[in-house]
């Protein structure tokens, strides 16, 4: 049952990436929660930041005509291959490293959990939030609030079972912490 849950709102989340309306069919509020009660705070957006030049150029113009702000990783090689995409409900970004994958993606769609009971609360945290650590088929996610947005983060090592990334948390963890928040238009 607890792992059905846990299936349950991993879909939601990857869901939202999509930037998917409410279940009524209307799109929801920046920032809007109504499971979590709101924004949850204050976070610092970097207009132009030197990562950003690093991108290719296709996906610099995608950061720069994004309506939502981006997390970017700090890693140039991994700036240097990185596809970014954005829509009206959600901004991402895929690059390939050194024997691994990362993915990051953010919304701003909210909806209703059609659960009996909530997922449980957080225990962990990550750039100073809450945040939910899980390991599924070896790839790695995290997922927390911020800036109105809900994030994930996906780690996925081509040698799972030798890669020490893919051992535990703490790279994901590092990589997470050294995010920068970019973009977002008007």
């Amino acid at each position: 049952m607890k792992r059905a849950r846990l299936d349950a709102w991993l879909g939601c989340i990857a869901a939202l990436a999509l930037g998917c309306t409410d279940v009524s069919g209307a799109p929801s509020g920046l920032g809007e929660d109504p499971t979590r009660g709101g924004d949850p705070g204050p976070a610092q957006v970097v207009a132009e930041s030197p990562r950003i030049a690093l991108l290719p150029p296709a996906s610099q113009e995608a950061v720069r005509r994004a309506r939502l702000p981006l997390l970017l990783p700090e890693d140039r090689a991994l700036l240097g291959n990185a596809i970014v995409t954005s829509g009206p409900r959600f901004s991402a970004l895929s690059a390939q490293g050194d024997g691994w994958s990362l993915s990051i993606s953010g919304t701003d769609h909210r909806h209703e959990l059609a659960e009996e009971l909530p997922p449980p609360e957080p225990t962990d945290r990550v750039r100073g939030v809450p945040a939910i650590f899980t390991e599924n088929d070896g790839i790695r996610t995290v997922t927390w609030d911020e800036a109105g947005l809900a994030w994930a983060v996906d780690v996925e090592c081509y040698d799972v079972e030798n890669d020490a990334r893919c051992a535990n948390d703490d790279f994901l963890r590092s990589l997470t912490e050294s995010l920068e928040l970019v973009g977002g238009g008007p």
